[in-house]
């Protein structure tokens, strides 16, 4: 078992980008992820944590948004 930990960007991301853009990403990868995935390593027997993104972090979102480099 693994313990996979993601942040949570916001829903907003998701329709304002047309979709490109999930609303939760694996921590420090920008690995794009979503619920189905969550629900899966649940049942598989791996934990998930999910926390909020940080500023920072929102501000790469925002850059990705926006067609610019992550970081």
């Amino acid at each position: 078992m693994k313990t996979i930990n993601l942040i949570f960007i916001g829903d907003e991301f998701y329709s304002e980008s047309g979709t490109s853009m999930s609303s939760i990403y694996v921590e420090n990868t920008w690995e794009r992820s979503d619920f189905g995935f969550v629900s899966v390593a649940l049942r598989a027997g791996n934990t998930v944590n999910i926390r909020p993104a940080t500023d920072a972090e929102l501000g790469v979102a925002h850059r990705m948004l926006h067609g610019k480099n992550k970081r």
